[in-house]
């Protein structure tokens, strides 16, 4: 089993959002599928999302995504060893239950 899918395990039950975070280093990215480590960061936290939601079948409504790029660093990037450590995903568990769905709305689809 890998990472992934032992944290899916782990949180499986939970009835609270998921707030997944994505990072990045100090590295500049210019590419023309990530513009900058803002997109990166983003890109990051959404596969992992997609992950739990998609290949583990979590509720997506749970799910919040977002990136930090590289303003939220575990270690000062001076080494490639630290670098690695602040390209990283959070999956942080709220105290916040999903908004529920009214229940007129609940036959249409999204």
């Amino acid at each position: 089993m890998g990472p992934l899918q032992k944290i899916g395990a782990a949180i499986d039950k939970v009835p609270y959002m998921i707030d997944v975070i994505g990072h990045t280093d100090d590295i500049p990215v210019h590419s023309t599928r990530y513009p900058s480590n803002w997109e990166l960061s983003g890109a990051r936290a959404s596969a992992v999302a997609r992950f739990l939601i998609e290949e583990m079948e979590m509720n997506p409504r749970q799910f919040v995504v977002s990136g930090f790029s590289s303003y939220r660093p575990l270690f000062p990037n001076t080494t490639a060893r630290n670098r690695a450590a602040n390209r990283r995903i959070d999956v942080i568990i709220s105290n916040r239950l999903p908004k529920a769905i009214p229940t007129s709305h609940r036959d249409e689809k999204l």
